[in-house]
This record gives structure tokens, sequence and C-alpha cells, in this order.
């Protein structure tokens, strides 16, 4: 993931409480992988 993704996906969670709210409530990585993936961050487990 890029700096700059990084920066947006932190400002989308600032702003999309729903979304913030499903991270914290994900499982695994893979789970907040897809639903970072689902918002439209290209986002792996490395990252």
């Amino acid at each position: 993931m890029s700096e700059e993704q990084l920066t947006a996906l932190l400002a989308k969670l600032r702003n999309d409480t729903g979304l913030l709210e499903k991270l914290k409530a994900a499982r695994n990585l893979d789970a907040s992988s897809a639903l970072a993936k689902e918002a439209g961050f290209d986002v792996s487990k490395a990252d």
C-alpha cells in the first residue's frame, strides 16, 4: 500500500464510522483486507 493509499484510507475511516466499526470487528487480517478492498483500497495482508 502506498503512502497515498494509506492517507486516503485513514481519511475515509475518519468520516465513515460504519467502515471503521466493521474493521474494528474484523476477526483477522483476511477480513480486514477484504473490507478495505471493498472500500476501494489496494491492501494486502503484508501492508
